[in-house]
């Protein structure tokens, strides 16, 4: 957790044992916690026994409107399984959402295959790039799906 320091020159706050600044000086230090965007419900505050981050993810998943669904439609997985250059196949779940790019930098960082000359088939059909999962017909939710990869492999990273 960061803290931020605020500076207050109140002297009703300088006697306070709280908020007494440990170098000796007439300041006075505030801890404020930062909020993480990745864990919103466990760094936000409780009150009263109600815990707010969950009540907000809670009211986020009631949230019927058109643009929250497509937002919650992206966030589910399909499992996909490369079918390696060496002839090996690994297989890691990714949000349907997440585009062809991303793959390429999953394969580059486990298999080293360069992206330049990483290129992915899903039913024999060339993706590309700007793409994500969800707009090759045929990929859905859920689903287990064959890409097949072409690309120059480093040595090591070989079976």
């Amino acid at each position: 957790m960061s803290e931020s320091k605020a500076e207050c020159n109140d002297d009703f706050y300088s006697d306070s044992k709280e908020n007494v600044n440990p170098d000796g000086g007439d300041e006075v230090f505030l801890a404020i916690p930062s909020l993480s965007m990745n864990s919103p419900s466990s760094a936000l505050p409780k009150m009263g026994g109600l815990n707010i981050g969950k009540a907000m993810l809670q009211a986020e998943e009631k949230d019927t409107s058109e643009e929250a669904e497509m937002v919650r439609d992206l966030e589910r997985t399909v499992t996909v399984i490369f079918d390696l250059p060496d002839g090996s196949q690994i297989d890691e779940p990714f949000k349907v959402g997440q585009s062809v790019e991303y793959l390429k930098s999953f394969l580059a960082i486990e298999c080293g295959i360069a992206m330049q000359t990483c290129v992915l088939y899903f039913d024999e059909k060339v993706m590309i790039d700007p793409l994500s999962l969800v707009d090759f017909k045929g990929i859905e939710a859920g689903m287990e799906v064959d890409i097949r990869v072409e690309g120059e492999m480093e040595e090591d990273m070989r079976k």
